[in-house]
């Protein structure tokens, strides 16, 4: 995983939420919300799925509390992993009942509404978890990349661009964020910004098939993209 701070975009690879309460006991801390099987399962032994696990582990701490906001907000992620977001919904409801200014349970009601096609229900909830501060910034940039998502359904290209923009501004970034906004300036019709952000993917992932698509679909030239690549020497070898 590689998080980087602008002009640098590193690769995508996305990883759950639904670690961070362990993670923080180490002294560090990961978000990216239902984007988890391909991060949590690699190189796991043994019969039960990473979701598998979360999920016995958070029923077992509700078990013990039934006031354990954060064990709601993580069994209610890991549900809509699984596409139970029926259940998902109830767990994060659950959980800003008990906790009204709970960023993270917002969110994880906000990803279950989207999970049953309730968009505006979905929409509003993403718009409250980022309006609440004190949670970290990756938190942020997981629920505006979202809602950037929510309103590219939608084909609210410019009020997605808006959400990307505040994805990017909010903690560490990561190319998929930046790909998603260039598209979004793209479906927006705003070709010239569109291009600026295809050409910033590859000064950190030279060879992103998305942005290069995307690039040649936009008439760019051999010499822009080579010069993209080159950008602070971090072509890749």
């Amino acid at each position: 995983m590689v998080y980087t701070s602008r002009p640098g975009y590193g690769r995508g690879v996305i990883v759950a939420l639904l670690v961070l309460a362990i993670v923080a006991a180490l002294g560090a801390s990961l978000f990216a919300g239902v984007r988890i099987v391909s991060a949590l399962t690699a190189d796991q032994a043994g019969p039960a799925s990473a979701e598998e696990r979360i999920i016995e582990d958070a029923l077992l701490a509700i078990q013990q509390d039934p006031n354990n906001v954060q064990a709601r907000w993580q069994l209610s992620l890991a549900l809509s992993t699984v596409g139970d977001y029926q259940q998902a919904k109830t767990e994060a409801e659950q959980a800003v009942e008990i906790d009204p200014q709970s960023v993270e349970g917002f969110y994880a009601l906000g990803v279950a509404y989207r999970g049953l096609d309730d968009a505006e229900r979905a929409e509003k909830a993403l718009v409250k978890a980022g309006s609440i501060p004190g949670s970290i910034g990756d938190v942020y940039r997981e629920i505006f990349f979202e809602l950037g998502e929510v309103r590219m359904a939608a084909e609210r290209y410019d009020e997605a661009v808006a959400a990307f923009e505040g994805a990017l501004a909010n903690g560490p970034e990561a190319t998929y964020v930046v790909v998603a906004l260039a598209d979004a300036y793209l479906k927006a019709g705003d070709t010239d910004r569109a291009k600026e952000e295809y050409l910033a993917v590859l000064g950190y992932d030279n060879n992103n098939d998305t942005a290069l698509a995307a690039l040649r679909q936009l008439g760019a030239t051999d010499a822009e993209i080579e010069a993209a690549r080159d950008v602070d020497g971090h072509r890749t070898p």
